[in-house]
């Protein structure tokens, strides 16, 4: 699980790298429950809205 937190009252785009490129990604609640599956190579590109916090699954 990786946790991104966007602290700014602007919506703030992102991009997480992976040191290895995962074989899954999906966006995920805080409970861990799995919402959409994501496309992501070496890295991911996402837009945080203000003040949310974005729950990401990863598999290796």
């Amino acid at each position: 699980m990786l946790r991104l937190y966007n602290p700014s009252p602007r919506e703030t785009e992102v991009e997480v790298v992976f040191g290895k490129p995962p074989a899954r990604v999906w966006r995920a609640r805080l409970d861990e429950t799995e919402v959409e599956e994501l496309k992501a190579d070496g890295s991911l590109k996402l837009k945080l809205e203000p003040y949310k916090v974005e729950t990401l699954k990863l598999e290796f």
